[in-house]
């Protein structure tokens, strides 16, 4: 298993300007059959170079077995779809509170 944070993007800017995003590699079995994953969570995050304990936060929350080994969490009906880190109640409310901004905004300034 590996779990990293990669430069993103183009890489000849200036430091300051430099994207990061987690990578993962693991591999997993389930009813036999061996299946690889790469995402860390739900949500892929691009972060800067001033950011990137964003991704250092997200890597420290994967949940370690063994030396080599972490927890999967995976959907049942396609154990393609993996990820290491479960959506939190917390990060699905910030999510849907995001998402619904645009559309309240826009209410507010033409309904109300």
């Amino acid at each position: 298993m590996r779990v990293n944070a990669t430069k993103f993007g183009d890489t000849e800017r200036e430091r300051s300007d430099q994207d990061y995003i987690g990578k993962a590699l693991y591999t997993f079995l389930v009813s036999g059959q061996q299946y690889e994953g790469e995402r860390i969570s739900p949500w892929m995050f691009v972060v800067s170079h001033n950011a990137r304990f964003v991704l250092a936060k997200q890597i420290a929350g994967i949940h370690k077995t063994s030396v080599d080994g972490v927890r999967v969490y995976y959907n049942p009906a396609d154990p393609r779809k993996s990820y290491l880190i479960v959506a939190g109640t917390l990060g699905i409310a910030v999510t849907l509170l995001l998402g619904s901004l645009p559309f309240i905004f826009y209410w507010m300034k033409y309904h109300a």
